[in-house]
């Protein structure tokens, strides 16, 4: 799967090489199938989660939330509109946050497919 990691944070080169580390994803800039915007706020304590409710955004803050102490907002108004696409603003780089984000994502990523019959 083609996943697109925007951000120049810390956080999100931790993401794009533990994706790498994985043999199911390419990371792109163009045509992604998933895209994964991460930013860091020094300003924050609580990790902001802005994307449609769905299986990447439920994935992803059951990633984040089982591997770190942060507590997980989310932001619905205005923001993400697209179910391939997901927003996470993080106080600060920290593992919990980082492999709670890798694990996410790869979760999306391996979900059973449903049967049609």
């Amino acid at each position: 799967m083609r996943v697109k990691v925007d951000g120049h944070c810390e956080t999100a080169k931790v993401l794009r090489g533990y994706l790498l580390k994985s043999d199911f994803v390419s990371l792109v800039s163009n045509w992604p199938d998933v895209t994964v915007w991460v930013e860091e706020d020094s300003k924050l304590h609580d990790v902001i989660v802005d994307g449609v409710d769905g299986d990447l955004e439920r994935s992803v803050i059951n990633g984040i939330a089982d591997s770190s102490k942060f507590h997980i907002r989310l932001q619905r108004v205005g923001g993400v509109q697209s179910d391939k696409e997901i927003r996470v603003i993080v106080p600060e780089s920290n593992p919990g946050i980082e492999i709670g984000l890798a694990n996410g994502v790869l979760k999306y990523i391996h979900k059973p497919k449903r049967k049609l019959f």
